[in-house]
């Protein structure tokens, strides 16, 4: 209401004014003069509340002086926001050497401080904030009303289906315009839905138990929920959430292909007090749509005869057979919104991997001229609960690159970006080989910050060249991220006690950028100006327990050459590790120095170097001790070559969804490299992800396969693996469902261990609670949980894999991802042997 009055006020003085400067002989006069006509007389019509002088200098009306129209007009509406006081008339009369303004003044009746009764469950800054009445305190009576429906609103929205509100006012005063005004608040009961019934769901029922429950209630996701195990009370129930839910459920459906589905309450169902509710929904499916036919069509867009642009049908770029191969919509199949996201992107993809890049890859997609999916054409036929579909793309051209930009990275040099590319200027302008790159970006950390849901992930885009239309510009958008990591933390976990852990660590160091001074280098370090930016990374960890207790330092530089591809590195790490067995205790320090020579980027590498290690087992316990025990209990050093190839293609190094990641690993200790131990040692290792499309978002269940192959065989004059370098199963990361170690035979009940090991996993990994990302549409997994499988076999004798030690369990796994990664595991054995130690529950911290 107050700003229709406003902009009625300010419609009406812009008329005035023009009146003003072109009626009547003397203001005609007046025409030559900028700013009008001199003001000889104020006269005010309805004031009353307020001395005319008062009113004439918010005017800015001054007698014997000039009127200046653009003025008066701000003038009139600092004068209706400050006094409430409405010019409805500015009306000139000529009088002798100017004019007289007689103005006609409507003045709103107003509360100085309303006030607010009634309201028990919030106070009156809340009703406030409801009322849109923050940062100020009078109220005009016109705009009593509009308080009512804020309150009302923000009570429904917090539960209160009940609350009422009316305002009651004090009798107007003749020449007064103060009036006295009261909101009276009668809240009711706050009221919680105890039960959701859906009816008609035939197609999507609400199946399963607690975190694998499926069906239409699982897909929609409603606000409005009854009594669950994490809300005994059920939810708080606002209709509005309620409206919200029924239009997602309808969505559900219309995403599933039931385009004629209806879903709308059939009853609220209140008990006598009115603080519980009962929700009924009724669903009327309908036919689930097939696609009855499938067309594809190429066009192109042209100037049509009215200026507006027309499609046009061309030739296809590619075979047509081609291009349909991987659609999943087909007659017969039904018409979902999973298989028309699908094929939109297997089109996407296709002309992409060709460089023909979408336009909304573009900087500025209108003009971009790219590759796009226009809207499908529906041709519905309701009696056969048909679809006809005619989809069409406008194929663009294809594109090579010019140059390939980094925007963003401040601090971090551009040859550590770049070295994760593979796209070269003049190549074309491969989708698949460019989001590759962008993978290993991300991959590197150096560009995330997990404390900042906010932060921004690399990203890239295409910007056009100017007078070359086939080729663009790539560029790779970045911001700089959390790299350097302090942590003072502590931990239980069921297969290493109590632990502590102090950490630094630098992902991205710079050993070429020293900071100015001692003093300065902490702020400098944090403001990345100083030892940032050349994808270097070191380590300080110290670690007491009360089983482990270790210290680390370690250094690794990935482009000593400063190579753009096969890259050459170099790595030095020293460890020492002091471990409690209830047998005994291990004592091992290990120095390492390696170089490394990546291939494509960093998918495939090679490590290879000098291993050197020392081990003691001390304080052996008293009993019957396997051999394999009591005859490693001296002092012996390990001098040997060790060398790993891995291929690594998983989309995050941290917390991977998808890809591969595996490695083969030998090591040869003794003999001419001297030490007192003659061993070969061989680590292979395999993971992989498979991200599960089953619910249709960001973040789908994962489902983790991993095998591993061990083998630790003496050579030469020694018959036997020492001690400490022999496999071990079971605990909390390997055959869950049996205690640390617990599997294979012993002595003692301490195990013997083997010098062969196979081990096979298979879990999944089901996101059970995610919360939003701030300003963006995505999700974070928080908890997850799944079932999965183990099986493992543990030989004694090295070049063995007896089936007779074959062990198998399984059982449910539950991981805390964020902030701390936790892994909790319940295990039951399916296969046990003679001698395994049992555990059902164990729990760990996770790496990924």
């Amino acid at each position: 209401m107050c700003t229709r009055l406003l902009q009625l006020a300010l419609g009406l003085l812009t008329a005035v004014s023009a009146a003003l400067l072109s009626g009547g002989s003397a203001l005609a006069a007046a025409q030559q003069v900028p700013d009008g006509p001199v003001v000889q007389e104020v006269v005010f019509e309805g004031l009353s509340s307020f001395a005319p002088e008062v009113v004439q200098e918010a005017l800015g009306l001054r007698t014997g002086e000039r009127l200046r129209p653009m003025a008066r007009e701000q003038r009139v509406a600092a004068l209706f926001r400050d006094y409430g006081l409405f010019v409805q008339e500015i009306r000139p009369v000529e009088v002798e050497g100017g004019v007289r303004l007689e103005v006609r003044i409507l003045e709103f009746e107003v509360d100085l401080e309303p006030r607010f009764v009634g309201n028990e469950s919030y106070d009156e800054e809340k009703l406030r904030e409801w009322a849109r009445l923050t940062g100020r305190s009078e109220l005009y009576i016109h705009e009593a009303d509009g308080v009512v429906q804020g309150l009302v609103s923000g009570y429904r929205r917090e539960g209160y289906a009940w609350a009422e509100v009316e305002w009651v006012a004090s009798d107007p005063v003749p020449g007064q315009r103060v009036r006295d005004l009261v909101f009276v608040v009668r809240e009711g009961p706050r009221v919680r839905c105890v039960d959701v019934e859906i009816v008609g769901n035939e197609s999507l029922p609400d199946t399963g138990f607690l975190f694998w429950k499926g069906g239409l209630l699982q897909m929609a996701d409603p606000q409005v929920e009854g009594r669950g195990l994490f809300s005994w009370f059920g939810s708080v129930f606002v209709e509005e959430e309620l409206r919200a839910d029924l239009i997602a459920m309808r969505q559900v459906y219309r995403d599933g292909g039931w385009l004629d589905a209806e879903v709308h309450v059939d009853a609220l169902e209140y008990n006598d007090e009115r603080n519980r509710v009962r929700v009924r929904i009724h669903v009327d499916e309908g036919p689930q749509y097939r696609v009855g036919s499938l067309e594809l069509q190429a066009v192109e867009l042209v100037e049509g005869p009215d200026g507006e642009p027309i499609e046009q049908p061309v030739d296809f770029l590619f075979p047509e057979e081609e291009l349909l191969e991987s659609f999943a919509l087909a007659p017969g199949e039904p018409y979902d919104a999973e298989r028309r996201a699908s094929d939109r992107e297997a089109l996407r993809r296709y002309y992409g991997e060709r460089g023909y890049l979408d336009a909304s890859m573009f900087v500025d997609p209108a003009s971009s001229g790219g590759f796009r999916v226009l809207e499908i054409e529906e041709v519905l036929d309701p009696s056969n609960a048909e679809v006809h579909l005619t989809v069409k793309v406008i194929q663009g051209r294809p594109r090579r690159i010019r140059h390939v930009e980094i925007e963003g990275n401040v601090h971090t040099r551009d040859k550590v970006v770049r070295r994760e590319i593979g796209m070269l200027p003049g190549e074309v302008a491969d989708l698949a080989l460019i989001q590759r790159s962008l993978a290993r970006v991300i991959g590197t950390g150096y560009f995330l910050d997990p404390q900042d849901p906010s932060h921004r992930p690399p990203r890239f885009q295409f910007r056009e060249v100017e007078g070359s239309p086939d080729e663009v510009d790539l560029e790779f958008v970045v911001e700089e991220g959390r790299v350097v990591d302090f942590q003072l933390s502590g931990g239980v976990a069921s297969d290493s006690g109590l632990v502590g852990l102090l950490s630094v660590s630098h992902t991205n160091f710079d050993t070429g950028a020293p900071p100015s001074g001692l003093l300065s280098m902490p702020g400098e370090v944090y403001r990345k100006e100083a030892l940032h930016g050349n994808g270097e990374s070191v380590a300080f960890d110290l670690s007491p327990g009360n089983q482990i207790s270790y210290w680390r330092v370690a250094y690794r530089h990935p482009d000593l050459f400063t190579d753009h591809f096969n890259r050459w590195g170099g790595a030095f790490e020293a460890t020492s590790r002091v471990r409690l067995f209830t047998s005994h205790r291990e004592d091992r320090t290990r120095v390492r120095l390696e170089g490394s020579r990546l291939f494509d980027q960093g998918d495939l590498s090679l490590r290879f170097g000098a291993v050197w290690q020392e081990l003691q087992l001390r304080d052996l316990s008293s009993g019957p001790l396997p051999t394999t025990l009591t005859d490693s209990t001296d002092p012996t050093t390990f001098q040997g070559l060790s060398t790993r190839l891995s291929w690594s293609q998983l989309d995050n190094r941290r917390f991977p969804r998808s890809g591969t990641y595996a490695y083969g690993e030998f090591t040869v200790y003794g003999g001419p490299l001297g030490g007192d131990q003659k061993q070969v040692s061989v680590d292979l290792r395999g993971e992989r992800y498979f991200e599960l499309d089953v619910l249709g978002d960001d973040l789908d269940p994962v489902l983790l396969v991993e095998a591993n192959l061990g083998i630790a065989a003496p050579y030469g004059d020694q018959d036997q693996t020492h001690y400490a370098e022999r496999f071990f199963l079971g605990g909390s990361q390997r055959m869950r469902g049996f205690d640390f170690r617990g599997v294979g035979p012993t002595v003692g009940g301490v195990p013997v261990g083997g010098e062969s090991m196979v081990y096979l996993s298979t879990e999944l990994r089901w996101p059970l609670f995610t919360a939003p990302i701030p300003g963006t549409s995505q999700r974070r997994e928080l908890f997850r949980g799944g079932p999965f499988i183990d099986l493992g076999i543990l030989d004694p004798e090295a070049w063995s894999f007896d089936t007779e030690e074959l062990r198998a369990s399984w059982g449910l796994s539950f991981a805390l991802v964020q902030p701390l990664p936790i892994v909790f595991n319940l295990g039951w054995p399916l296969r046990e042997g003679e001698g395994d130690d049992l555990e059902v529950f164990t729990f760990s911290l996770a790496s990924r």
